[in-house]
């Protein structure tokens, strides 16, 4: 069997990038996923803007858009649920699927009672 000095060569170069490189047992390797939707009017499902977004336990959050679309990057494997939270509409927590990159609609459920909080009543916010 012949073997190519070429091949000697990467196999030497191999060797010595990898002894200058260690793993050591207490190193974790944390993925990491995607979490993308669009946060709606439960009653009118237009897209509702300023909500913030969080990903409950982290310190990872998005503000919606005028559109009500919000991408949250580097949401850790595991994390099982995000908030919601605007003055005018009920706090929502749902729970997501812990693995995978994820794209949701959510309708959140007015609150009556924010129409007695300021900007809640006007602009912004809608009656019945």
């Amino acid at each position: 069997m012949r073997t190519s000095s070429a091949a000697i060569v990467g196999l030497v170069l191999s060797a010595t990038v990898l002894s200058g490189f260690s793993i050591s047992p207490s190193t974790t390797l944390t993925t990491t996923r995607t979490v993308t939707g669009r946060v709606m009017d439960g009653g009118n499902m237009t897209g509702l803007p300023s909500v913030d977004v969080v990903a409950f336990g982290h310190q990872i959050g998005a503000q919606t858009k005028s559109t009500g679309e919000f991408r949250l990057d580097n949401v850790p494997e595991g994390a099982a649920r995000i908030a919601l939270r605007h003055p005018c509409y009920f706090n929502v927590q749902v729970t997501i699927p812990t693995t995978g990159d994820i794209d949701m609609e959510i309708g959140l459920p007015f609150d009556r009672a924010s129409l007695q909080r300021a900007g809640c009543g006007g602009l912004g916010a809608r009656k019945r």
